[in-house]
């Protein structure tokens, strides 16, 4: 009786460890480095979230001042070069918005 106790007690406890809080893939925070930039930078695939955006110098706690950058839909427009490497910070939407969706145009269907 004990020892099927304590079996099914050790089995629990091994998956409860396994089961330590959310999948990082679940998550829609992002952060990334970059060592060099263009003139403008596409930061993900999906809309960024404009006001959760953090850009600081890698190594240090100073964030980067918002004159530096316009942000447009998932990219930033540098509009002075910032001082490397950076670190960006930031959460997303779970699509693009500048995807465009339509359905199929009725007009064109012969009867």
């Amino acid at each position: 009786m004990y020892r099927v106790r304590n079996i099914i007690s050790l089995f629990l406890l091994f998956h409860l460890c396994l089961l330590k809080g959310q999948s990082p893939y679940l998550s829609n925070h992002r952060s990334k480095i970059f060592t060099e930039v263009d003139s403008f930078s596409i930061i993900d695939s999906f809309s960024i979230i404009s006001y959760t955006l953090d850009i600081q110098l890698v190594g240090s706690t100073e964030k980067l001042d918002s004159s530096f950058y316009t942000i447009d839909n998932n990219r930033i427009i540098w509009k002075k070069k910032p001082p490397l490497p950076i670190q960006i910070s930031y959460r997303v939407f779970p699509f693009n918005m500048e995807d465009s969706f339509s359905r199929l145009d009725t007009s064109i269907i012969r009867n």
